[in-house]
């Protein structure tokens, strides 16, 4: 639960101050947002996986090495997350489309609402977050493809998945509540302001989760 605080604060301040500078900042910030969506537009979903690389990959890995706590050997850790971000990109891109496809690209309170259920509670507990468990409890064992076993323990997964689940509720309820009130071509470029902080929780997570193993 503690753990789940910091992320939520972030992402409510990051959330407010987006919202702000989207549909209050005026022409001082309208060619920011501007820029950000021709960029996606134009680019499509290479944008989607190149950000989400930096965002979730890059830019946490090298906090974490200023911070100490990447696990060595360092390289492998670092390749790991910069891959595992880059696929999460293509993948998160595919669903912000099929979003549109189901639920429509507009903007009002009841196609929010749907298409954060969608996301909270049917994508990311079903497909989304077992998936970056497993792959995450697989590099913090060394990437032994001989000790699945031991890493797939279920009380050991379940418990990463409680609290990940948690931490992943308390960043992205809100992150996706904002993700979803800005236009279509916004939500990959919002998505990684806001991925920044949960990239680099849920790392120290399963670090922590699998030590404890």
């Amino acid at each position: 639960a503690r753990s789940s605080k910091l992320p939520a604060a972030l992402t409510l301040v990051c959330d407010v101050l987006l919202i702000a500078l989207y549909y209050g900042g005026g022409d001082s910030t309208a060619a920011m947002f501007e820029w950000a969506a021709e960029l996606k537009e134009e680019q499509g979903i290479l944008f989607s996986v190149v950000s989400t690389g930096i965002f979730g990959g890059v830019l946490p890995t090298l906090l974490m090495i200023t911070m100490d706590r990447l696990k060595r050997p360092r390289w492998a850790h670092a390749l790991f997350n910069v891959v595992f971000w880059l696929a999460l990109g293509a993948t998160v891109d595919w669903f912000y489309r099929f979003q549109v496809m189901v639920n429509g690209d507009h903007v009002d309170v009841v196609t929010v609402i749907k298409k954060v259920c969608l996301d909270q509670f049917v994508w990311n507990p079903v497909f989304n977050l077992p998936v970056i468990i497993f792959l995450h409890r697989w590099r913090d064992h060394d990437f032994r493809i001989s000790g699945c076993s031991e890493f797939m323990r279920p009380r050991g997964f379940l418990v990463q998945y409680v609290s990940s689940m948690l931490i992943c509720w308390c960043t992205w309820i809100p992150g996706t509540c904002t993700i979803y009130v800005f236009p279509t071509l916004l939500q990959m470029p919002i998505f990684n302001f806001i991925l920044l902080t949960y990239a680099t929780l849920i790392n120290m997570v399963s670090q922590h989760s699998s030590s404890d193993q």
